[in-house]
């Protein structure tokens, strides 16, 4: 999008198994005396691979290069999943979605401003309108926020969405993450046992607690996407980006989401039906999954 309008981007990539190398971005900091570079991005959570940045990490290191560039990170895939502290960590800008972990149908987004960026934003002049938050900020007509037509429904799915939360509890809801996303890593444990199902991402620290990217590298599983959906309605996620023939261009990639409105019968029963699903279409998988999910649950009832 940035190069859509003409920035100078400096893309630093990691691959897709890996969260942020803060040596390699030490290094962008540093060669960049003159600080060119007006603003670093970054997601919270990749959710195609399931990566899960250290939004405080990268925010020190930013710091310790004593670097002046906007911090702006994309939380999306897991707002209301993973713990996220902007001010606190040290975020200047962040945006999120009323989808995945705020449980509402796309549609509505959102943007959290700090003061850093409050600040600089005031010596722009020429910005479109509908961009231009300073306005949005404090309007004395509520549908001034949306730049035009509220979207009703939305919001009344929002507000119902909100009050969920609210009842279950901040705290609550980030134990709720970590104790379903831990019982899905349970069971990938044990299906790894045959090395051919695996997580995407080694380290437990690196990995979202709203979302799990699973591979077989070398295997199709079109076969088993399609059973499942046929035969237990349940549909896996696609590995989006997930090129080349290490992926069989995606074709070796799943994902299982667990965020927003679940709970243990709900995941329970998606795992149960990989398995069957595994066994249906003869890929070789470690037996006792499911079983080791219960028992993960078991000893971290939430």
């Amino acid at each position: 999008m940035c190069k859509k309008m003409n920035l100078n981007v400096i893309l630093v990539d990691f691959g897709f198994e890996k969260s942020v190398d803060h040596e390699k971005l030490t290094t962008t900091l540093k060669n960049d005396p003159y600080y060119k570079i007006k603003g670093i991005f970054t997601v919270q959570t990749d959710t195609a691979s399931s990566v899960l940045n250290n939004i405080k990490s990268i925010a020190h290191t930013i710091e310790t290069c004593n670097h002046p560039a906007l911090f702006l990170v994309d939380s999306i895939a897991c707002f209301g999943c993973d713990r996220f502290e902007m001010d606190e960590w040290g975020v200047d800008i962040m945006v999120t979605a009323c989808q995945k972990g705020l449980m509402t149908p796309p549609g509505i987004s959102y943007c959290f401003v700090g003061n850093k960026a409050k600040k600089l934003s005031k010596l722009k002049i020429n910005v479109p309108p509908y961009w231009d938050w300073k306005p949005r900020m404090n309007p004395k007509i509520f549908y001034e926020r949306f730049f035009g037509t509220a979207p009703t429904h939305h919001i009344f799915g929002q507000r119902a969405a909100l009050d969920m939360m609210i009842s279950e509890g901040r705290e609550n809801i980030f134990r709720r993450h970590k104790v379903l996303a831990g019982a899905v890593w349970a069971a990938l444990e044990k299906w790894g046992e045959e090395n051919t199902i695996k997580p995407n991402i080694k380290k437990q620290m690196q990995r979202s607690t709203a979302v799990t990217t699973v591979r077989a590298d070398g295997y199709d599983l079109t076969p088993l996407r399609q059973w499942l959906e046929l035969n237990t309605g349940l549909v896996l996620g696609i590995g989006l980006g997930f090129s080349g023939s290490k992926y069989l261009d995606g074709k070796s990639v799943f994902r299982i989401a667990h965020m927003g409105h679940l709970n243990p019968v709900m995941l329970l029963g998606a795992l149960t039906s990989i398995e069957a699903g595994f066994l249906a279409c003869k890929i070789p998988y470690g037996k006792g999954g499911a079983g080791a999910s219960a028992q993960f649950i078991a000893r971290n009832a939430y």
